[in-house]
């Protein structure tokens, strides 16, 4: 029998790849969510469909279960910094029922089961379109500028480290797996003081290795790469 998978937090992948730690990267899973909806957190009754347990209780759960088996369970939320943005986009998206907010980060991160990272100001979400912001909504291959780069990263950065009581935010999730040149070549690596991010992550389908790109790490996305749980397993076993 093969070694067992293990989860190991996002942060300690990274500690990985910039030579800080040493893993065994062939049995090491890390799980991430984006765009930070309140059912990372709370089990919601979602209409038509039941209760909806929370990816937090799953977690919880899955942690009392194994035990020492898996002593550092973590996953990464990786949620959208305005709250302005995640109104609009609850409105659109979510049935209106306030199931985007921050109430919830700084309890996930006291958990130690879930933590918060930045997954930009406003995600350039199509439902923003309603709130007047202008053209080239639906992609993130536009952020391509200091300026544009300060919003959807700094900016994003300071609300999600208020948020959370002082923590700031140093792992990036780029919406919808884009990257601009400038974003991933220019901006990320130059100006790292500035914005004070470790590394950053993408939805190109690919298993990370000890040289895989730092601001450009790839991650297997639901839905895009994998839809059941023989996909998934299929994943696991290195056979994507």
């Amino acid at each position: 029998m093969g070694q067992e998978k293990k989860i190991i937090p996002l942060q300690l992948l990274v500690d990985f790849l910039l030579g800080q730690c040493n893993i065994d990267l062939d049995h090491s899973i890390c799980i991430t969510f984006d765009d930070g909806p309140d059912f990372d957190f709370y089990d919601l009754e979602y209409p038509g469909l039941g209760l909806q347990r929370s990816f937090l209780n799953i977690l919880n759960e899955f942690q009392e279960e194994v035990g020492d088996k898996q002593p550092k369970i973590q996953a990464t939320s990786f949620v959208i910094a305005s709250p302005e943005a995640r109104t609009a986009i609850d409105n659109s998206a979510l049935l209106g029922k306030g199931w985007l907010s921050d109430n919830w980060w700084r309890k996930a991160e006291q958990s130690s089961l879930i933590e918060i990272q930045n997954h930009s100001w406003d995600h350039r979400h199509p439902s923003l379109a309603n709130l007047d912001r202008g053209d080239m909504l639906g992609n993130f291959w536009c952020v391509d500028d200091f300026d544009s780069c300060k919003l959807q990263v700094i900016q994003a950065g300071k609300v999600i480290r208020e948020r959370l009581g002082g923590k700031r935010p140093n792992l990036f999730a780029y919406p919808y797996g884009q990257a601009s040149d400038y974003l991933r070549h220019e901006f990320f690596p130059h100006f790292i003081p500035i914005h004070g991010i470790r590394a950053a992550f993408s939805t190109q389908p690919e298993y990370v290795h000890k040289n895989s790109e730092r601001w450009f790490l790839p991650r297997f996305a639901f839905l895009e790469h994998w839809q059941s749980g023989m996909e998934l397993e299929a994943i696991i076993r290195g056979k994507f």
